[in-house]
C-alpha cells in the first residue's frame, strides 16, 4: 500500500493565477490518507495542497495506482467490459467525431491512452485512416494498446518529445488533466506538439457536480469547473472553440472543451474566486461526510473479512467431518 504521509510534498503557487493564499475545504479523502483539498483565494481553483513531488507521484502511478483503481495490472476483454470502458470511450469518440472533422492521415495523440479503447472507437468514425499515438506509463496497458490498435506508444511526454514526434492534428486529454502536477505547464507542452491548425480536446470531472467523498482522492490534484478549465486553457496559449458540461456514461459529471492554438496577443482571462464559491460549499459539505463514509467502508470491509473467515471455518469443519467418516 502507498504511505502518503511519508512521501515528499510541495506547496506550489496556484498554476492559473500564481496565488499563494488558500482556504482549506476538505481535510481527508476517500482512502483516509489525510489529503488536504484547498481553494485558491485569488482565482478559486480547487486543488490538492500540499501536493506530492513529481518523483513521489511517478512512484505512485508506476507501483501503486492499479492497487487503488480497478485493481487490474494487465488489461483484457473482460476488464474492458466490466469497467464499461467500451461504453465510455464509444461515447467520447462520438463526441469528438461530432466536433472534429476526422479525415484520413490525421495524426491523433491520446495522452493517457490506457488499453487503447478510444483508438478502437475512433476507427469506427474514420476507418483505418487515422494515425494513432499514445502516452501511457503502464507498459502492460501500452502493449495491449499497440497490439489491438497498431498505435505507437510512449511512456511519458518527455519521451515523446525526445522522439521528435509532433505536428499532431488532434490531441486528446480525456480525464487526465486533473491528475498532473501543473495543468498549465502540461498544456503548454502539448501546445508545442500541435500542428498549426491542430485541435486540443480536454475532458475533466466537473467540481460543481461532486456529491460524495469518493470524488476526493490521491489521483486527482485539481478539481475544475467550466470557468477554471477555461482559465487554465487560456493561460496555456489556447483559444476555446467550444466548452460544455455533460454526463458521460459510467463517469462523473464532466466538462469537455475543444480548443485551438492562439496566434494573437496573449490574453489571460480574469478569473475570480467568487464564481467558484458554490463548488467550495459543496466541497466543505463533502468533507463533513468523510468520517461517516470511512466508517461505512471499514464496516463493509470487516463484514467481508468475517464472511471469508466463516467460509474458511465451514470448509475446515467439513473436511474434519469427512476425515472422521
Amino acid at each position: 500500500m502507498f504511505n502518503y504521509q511519508n512521501q515528499d510534498k510541495i506547496f506550489p503557487a496556484c498554476p492559473i493565477c500564481g496565488g499563494t493564499q488558500f482556504r482549506q475545504l476538505a481535510s481527508n479523502d476517500r482512502y483516509d490518507m489525510g489529503i488536504k483539498t484547498t481553494g485558491c483565494l485569488r482565482c478559486g481553483l480547487v486543488q490538492t495542497r500540499p501536493r506530492l513531488t513529481s518523483q513521489s507521484m511517478s512512484h505512485f502511478y508506476r507501483e501503486c495506482y492499479r492497487q487503488y483503481y480497478q485493481a487490474v495490472n494487465a488489461p483484457h476483454v473482460d476488464y474492458i467490459i466490466c469497467y464499461h470502458k467500451d461504453e465510455r470511450l464509444a461515447y467520447t469518440a462520438k463526441l469528438i467525431a461530432s466536433n472534429v472533422d476526422l479525415v484520413a492521415g490525421m495524426r491523433v495523440l491520446d495522452v493517457g491512452c490506457a488499453e487503447g479503447t478510444l483508438f478502437s472507437n475512433l476507427k469506427t468514425h474514420c476507418g483505418e485512416g487515422l494515425i494513432f499515438f499514445g502516452v501511457e506509463p503502464s507498459e502492460s496497458y501500452a502493449a495491449y494498446s499497440r497490439e489491438m490498435t497498431g498505435c505507437t506508444t510512449y511512456q511519458n511526454i518527455d519521451e515523446l518529445i525526445s522522439a521528435r514526434e509532433d505536428s499532431f492534428h488532434l490531441i486528446v486529454v480525456n480525464h487526465v488533466l486533473e491528475h498532473v502536477n501543473d495543468p498549465v505547464l502540461f498544456l503548454e507542452q502539448l501546445r508545442g506538439l500541435l500542428s498549426s491548425n491542430g485541435l486540443l480536446f480536454v475532458d475533466v470531472p466537473n467540481v460543481f457536480g461532486y456529491s460524495s467523498p469518493r470524488d476526493l482522492h490521491i489521483a486527482h490534484n485539481f478539481h475544475f469547473s467550466r470557468q477554471t478549465l477555461t482559465a487554465a486553457i487560456d493561460k496555456a496559449g489556447f483559444s476555446v472553440k467550444t466548452i460544455a458540461e455533460h454526463a458521460p456514461p459510467h463517469h462523473p459529471v464532466s466538462v469537455w472543451c475543444l480548443a485551438e492554438k492562439r496566434t494573437t496577443k496573449l490574453h489571460i482571462l480574469q478569473q475570480s474566486m467568487e464564481t467558484e464559491l458554490v463548488a467550495w460549499k459543496r466541497m466543505q459539505w463533502i468533507n463533513k461526510l468523510i468520517p461517516l463514509y470511512l466508517l461505512k467502508v471499514r464496516l463493509r470491509r470487516n463484514r467481508i473479512v468475517s464472511l471469508i473467515l466463516e467460509n474458511r471455518c465451514r470448509v475446515f469443519l467439513t473436511g474434519l467431518k469427512r476425515k472422521k467418516h
